[in-house]
């Protein structure tokens, strides 16, 4: 069966590597009514100052897509947009200057099954039916055998990553309001400097307890702030390969047997989902993003962190809140305080327990705070609490608060709750 043509956005960086293989895999597949864009970032970032890549891979990638896809159309930008400004001005040239009713978006770090694109057309069309469906991809199932698909062949599941994920132009409209107030944080700088907190906060002001800051972020939150689900295939359409780039290493890629999945021989017949199941997927997905949302396939992670020795629990944590993985980060954290609960810093202070409360309070994450410290006999020893508090309520303009955490510390002379107290201008002791 001849399926209809598609718009499909490729988002280009610094991988030429990687990219080439995404558009072999591509062009295998393309019919004469696809039309194919590629958005090309740029290297060096107006806002940081800093080269965000080498001219040479960026043109690399120009080339291999003129040479490849030699009728597509290439977007190049002067300057490095990040991620986010990429995946912006794609989708505003196609959803309003090209007036798309639908489209493809693909990273340059996903190889696509020789039946993606029929897979994809058949999911937007489930899409249009069913309002409430926000984004599909034909990724599916990474870790399942060809026999596990096999049973469950024309079903479709909540997707995790947005990995080659297509929406319609509703959905995309939907989602825009959200969505540009997330741009508006972003904006105007450096997306690998973006504000880690200030955009946690933000979505914690809609109700979400997303513990990641990237665009991809945006999206998981401007679905669920509409009711809208992320939907993928039981089987199994593609492969990731990113083992190195902006939101991910090469250990993330081993520990999540990315590179395991194999691919369905064919194209199934796609079942359209119920309602139950759709007002299911919801509830879940509600849940999820209010509970500290992570993508299913981090279980996996929840199991190995628990044969980590002390010291590489405490790097894994570490790690992930420096990369804006809050979630990841809090379970290693909670992880240690358990299992290493002797475990102390070069001060003599329990390490797991005061690296948790210290990101907390930078993520500005009040409730959880309150709950972290609400066994006041287990903080009998721990005066640095005081002080880390009496930072993160200062820092966050919250005046009384600073105050009262700062008052505990002046019992004990600390010369920071001091200067906070006498050293002030406009607070009455000074």
């Amino acid at each position: 069966m001849t399926r209809r043509g598609l718009q499909i956005g490729i988002l280009s960086f610094n991988r030429p590597d990687y990219l080439e293989q995404v558009l072999t895999s591509l062009s295998v597949q393309l019919s004469p009514d696809d039309r194919c864009y590629l958005f090309q970032d740029g290297s060096w970032n107006p806002w940081s100052g800093e080269y965000r890549a080498q001219d040479s891979d960026i043109w690399k990638c120009v080339d291999l897509f003129s040479r490849i896809i030699p009728s597509g159309h290439v977007f190049v930008s002067t300057v490095n947009l990040g991620i986010a400004g990429n995946y912006r001005r794609a989708e505003e040239y196609i959803y309003q200057f090209i007036n798309a009713d639908e489209a493809l978006f693909i990273e340059d770090d996903l190889i696509l099954s020789p039946h993606f694109l029929t897979v994809t057309v058949a999911l937007l069309d489930i899409a249009a039916a069913c309002p409430a469906i926000g984004y599909v991809s034909a990724y599916g199932d990474f870790w399942a055998s060809v026999h596990e698909q096999a049973e469950h062949e024309g079903q479709l599941q909540p997707m995790h990553e947005n990995w080659g994920s297509a929406l319609t132009k509703a959905s995309w409209l939907k989602q825009r309001p959200l969505r540009e107030i997330y741009w508006s944080i972003v904006a105007n700088r450096d997306y690998q400097q973006r504000d880690h907190n200030l955009i946690s906060a933000f979505f914690r002001e809609i109700g979400l307890n997303i513990n990641q800051s990237s665009q991809d972020a945006s999206r998981w939150a401007a679905c669920a702030a509409n009711g809208l689900l992320r939907l993928t295939t039981r089987t199994c359409h593609a492969r990731y390969i990113g083992k190195v780039g902006i939101h991910g290493d090469a250990s993330h890629f081993s520990k999540f047997r990315f590179a395991d999945a194999i691919w369905f021989p064919r194209s199934p017949q796609l079942r359209r989902p119920t309602e139950e199941q759709l007002n299911s997927w919801r509830e879940e997905q509600d849940a999820l993003m209010r509970s500290g949302y992570l993508h299913s396939y981090a279980a996996a992670l929840k199991a190995d962190i628990k044969m980590l020795s002390q010291k590489e629990l405490l790097l894994e944590a570490t790690n992930a809140r420096d990369s804006g993985d809050i979630s990841r980060a809090t379970a290693a954290f909670r992880l240690g305080m358990t299992k290493f609960p002797d475990a102390c810093d070069q001060f003599g202070h329990e390490t797991f327990r005061k690296e948790l409360l210290r990101m907390l309070g930078h993520q500005r994450a009040w409730d959880e705070i309150k709950e972290l410290i609400s066994d006041e006999a287990e903080w009998v020893n721990h005066r640095w609490r005081e002080v880390i508090l009496g930072r993160a309520y200062a820092a966050a303009g919250l005046t009384s608060d600073a105050d009262y955490w700062w008052g505990r510390a002046l019992k004990w002379n600390d010369p920071e709750a001091k200067s906070w107290f006498y050293e002030r201008p406009s607070h009455p002791c000074a």
